[in-house]
């Protein structure tokens, strides 16, 4: 009994679906294929347009994006000139000043320069508080 499934014939099995009619829609039919063909090309013309589309948006973004960083590039050069020009008062400024107003000048930018050193160490001093000591209450 342990032979007999080993002595059947897979052919009968491979071979079972032969007698079927299918009406021409067999693995050899041409019909079924041609349905399928147009299918491809429209999805090739669709995916062409979406391409076509995409190109569009994109040179569309490089254009604005060129024209924004045109108009970056005039506004930072607009800046620097402001500030070479403001550099050439000031250094014209300081030529004319007598030595007292010279120390002046020089105390109020260490002045400056020692407030902008606090604010980035405590945060944004605004100013002088009122009250005495640092535990306030």
């Amino acid at each position: 009994m342990a032979d007999s499934w080993e002595d059947a014939s897979d052919d009968d099995w491979d071979n079972a679906g032969d007698d079927l009619d299918l009406g021409g829609l067999g693995p050899s039919s041409s019909p079924a294929k041609a349905a399928w063909d147009d299918e491809e090309e429209d999805e090739a013309i669709k995916e062409r347009k979406l391409a076509e589309e995409m190109a569009k948006v994109s040179l569309k973004k490089k254009g604005t994006a060129l024209q924004q960083k045109k108009e970056r590039e005039a506004a930072k050069k607009l800046e620097e000139e402001v500030a070479r020009k403001a550099m050439e008062m000031e250094a014209e400024m300081e030529a004319n000043m007598t030595p007292d107003e010279r120390r002046a000048l020089e105390k109020r930018r260490v002045e400056d320069a020692d407030l902008e050193a606090a604010e980035d160490l405590f945060g944004g001093v605004d100013g002088p508080r009122g009250g005495g000591g640092g535990a306030g209450g």
